[in-house]
């Protein structure tokens, strides 16, 4: 009887109901967003199950990867409260935040998202594979019922006290490089390029600190606006690229291609890399409130190309035997709305990590690589044949310095 009595309680046990244990497992990937140039994008996982107690994800990982590249995103933090059933987590990058409409959950380094296809991972649990994310600014993707590839819808950033809003297409800046061994600029809007020129995985490559605004790829651009077509020259031509804002020129030179030996092996690789406003074909004129775009060319065997809206540069690459493209007088290829200074990622003194030091002294000191802040600088206070210029981040100094010279304190923000 007792043993019978133990069996029947044994049994109760092993039937009874047991508390759900607090976890993390039944979120998913719910919407992916990005912006072409990458400063916004978002990540929001959706709780699947209707289960509470998943609010342990402090630890695990958000893993996104792109053929060899993965990029991982570790959860510092737990959600607030174990009441998540049917809620939204927000992972977002710092430009998000700064929009000041939805608060994120946890903010995510700037292009953490591959544009260019690739695959989301939560905590081993949950992936959502894709060929491209849409960056026309309203776009996002999402899971499609069954086993299909990911839906396009409009972006939602839901956060985990449930405030949501819809980010607007909006315009993004076309950075420009240079590389000094190739003596070649670059510039391009697109996340892909940006993160890895940033990154170093395409070597020798350093931004200018100069920028200017367009509008993103887009299926239905304002009529106003004119897409960028670019073409990749083959080293035979220069190993460069090319840009126009003419649909009549992109159509010229993809007709030359098989015609004109110059232009042999060349690639068009997208007919709207951007869109932006072309000048007066005539005058070269852009509209008031616009900044011209000059496009220059090195006028060399190693055929490339500078675009810029600063009419001293201009002026100082002709000097240097560059010649100028586009229409009217002053070669304006393109009209933009606006153009900025950004970070540059140069180096200033032999205490850090980037290339060339200005003060040509040997690394000495402690070298804390990635640093933001270099304390002390050498510059000139009489710039001897050119003037001494400092960015507005206080990112770099261009000029000779002067037998007369201090050392001066200087704070370098360097490219997120």
């Amino acid at each position: 009887m007792i043993r019978l009595r133990r069996l029947l309680f044994a049994l109760a046990l092993a039937c009874a109901p047991v508390p759900a244990l607090a976890t993390y497992h039944t979120w998913v990937v719910d919407q992916l967003y990005s912006n072409a140039d990458g400063t916004l994008q978002f990540v929001v996982l959706r709780e699947a199950q209707g289960a509470s107690g998943e609010n342990l994800l402090g630890g695990h990982a958000l893993v996104a990867t792109h053929g060899s590249v993965a990029k991982t995103f570790v959860f510092d933090h737990d959600l607030p409260s174990a009441s998540t059933a049917g809620r939204h987590v927000l992972i977002a990058t710092p430009g998000v935040a700064a929009l000041g409409i939805v608060a994120p959950d946890y903010v995510m380094p700037v292009r953490f998202l591959p544009t260019d296809g690739g695959s989301v991972d939560y905590a081993g649990v949950s992936v959502l594979t894709y060929n491209t994310l849409p960056v026309d600014g309203a776009s996002a993707l999402a899971p499609s019922p069954g086993f299909g590839l990911p839906s396009v819808v409009p972006n939602v950033a839901t956060n985990f006290a449930g405030q949501s809003a819809s980010l607007l297409p909006g315009p993004v800046a076309v950075v420009e490089y240079y590389n000094p061994a190739l003596d070649h600029y670059f510039m391009s809007p697109l996340a892909p390029d940006i993160d890895a020129l940033d990154s170093g995985r395409i070597a020798g490559w350093q931004r200018t600190g100069l920028q200017f605004a367009a509008q993103p790829p887009q299926p239905n651009p304002a009529a106003t606006l004119s897409p960028v077509c670019r073409f990749y020259i083959p080293p035979q031509h220069g190993d460069s690229h090319f840009f126009s804002a003419s649909p009549a020129e992109c159509a010229a030179i993809v007709g030359k291609i098989v015609t004109d030996p110059n232009y042999s092996g060349y690639i068009r690789e997208t007919p709207a890399a951007f869109y932006i406003e072309l000048p007066d074909t005539t005058t070269g004129a852009c509209l008031p409130g616009r900044s011209a775009v000059y496009r220059l060319w090195n006028n060399r065997a190693d055929s490339n190309h500078r675009y810029t809206t600063r009419a001293d540069i201009r002026d100082a690459m002709l000097a240097r035997g560059y010649i100028p493209e586009g229409y009217g007088p002053d070669g304006v290829a393109m009209c933009a709305a606006a153009a900025s200074l950004g970070d540059s990622l140069v180096k200033l003194t032999g205490t850090t990590p980037f290339a060339a030091a200005c003060d040509g002294a040997a690394s000495t000191g402690l070298l804390f690589t990635g640093a933001e802040v270099e304390p002390m600088i050498a510059a000139s206070t009489v710039p001897v044949g050119s003037i001494a210029r400092t960015s507005a981040s206080g990112s770099r100094i261009a000029g000779r310095t002067a037998a007369r010279a201090a050392c001066v304190p200087v704070f370098r923000r360097t490219a997120v």
